[in-house]
């Protein structure tokens, strides 16, 4: 069984709160899918509501980003700055979330590995999120390589 978005992110922010005691500290989580058919690695912005990461799901990784406004359309902007960088993608909408597949999934991964102080990120007209690379790499190394080089690194 695969965990739902809500209960992944109900956990993030739950550690988010208990472990740093501030609302834009960054933490990386991973979590692996009951059913081994991938993991998840994402952190979350508990003031303004958004979270984004890295999704393996039966060997695709994909680049996941929330929420997604209400009564959006397919495709979605996603707007992240990387360290000043700003960047503009077109996302599609899967579910509660905007989603980034195949070779540009590997890009933005690639992209928040070489992070080296904080990203800014919104999808549609959703309030800008904070993420910081604080763990990030030390999470995705203890991650199985099911999806090759998993960030495009």
């Amino acid at each position: 069984m695969v965990w739902s978005t809500n209960r992944i992110l109900g956990l993030a922010f739950a550690a988010l709160i208990g472990l740093q005691g501030t609302a834009h500290a960054a933490i990386w989580h991973a979590f692996e899918f009951k059913d081994g058919d991938g993991w998840m690695v994402m952190t979350s912005d508990v003031v303004a509501g958004g979270a984004i990461g890295l999704r393996c799901l039966k060997g695709e990784l994909n680049a996941v980003a929330l929420p997604v406004p209400t009564n959006a359309k397919d495709p979605i902007k996603v707007f992240y700055e990387i360290d000043g960088t700003p960047f503009i993608g077109m996302w599609e909408i899967d579910g509660d979330r905007a989603v980034l597949k195949g070779d540009a999934a590997k890009a933005f991964g690639s992209q928040i590995q070489r992070m080296k102080s904080a990203m800014w990120y919104y999808v549609g007209d959703t309030p800008k999120s904070l993420a910081t690379p604080g763990n990030l790499q030390e999470t995705l190394d203890k991650l199985p390589s099911q999806c090759g080089d998993r960030a495009g690194s």
